[in-house]
């Protein structure tokens, strides 16, 4: 049964009172991992991640 990864996300200084999270989500694991990485380099706040 095939997964499915996501992940909701803040963009440095958005304001999480006046806007929504962006969302990331894939079936690929290795795309997940890549995206985390990119996103902490960012310096993106990770707020949720599951795996369906």
């Amino acid at each position: 049964m095939p997964h499915k990864y996501y992940f909701l996300y803040w963009l440095p200084n958005q304001s999480k009172i006046y806007s929504e999270p962006y969302y990331f989500g894939t079936n690929d694991h290795e795309e997940l991992i890549k995206n985390l990485n990119t996103a902490k380099e960012h310096g993106y706040e990770i707020e949720y991640l599951k795996d369906e």
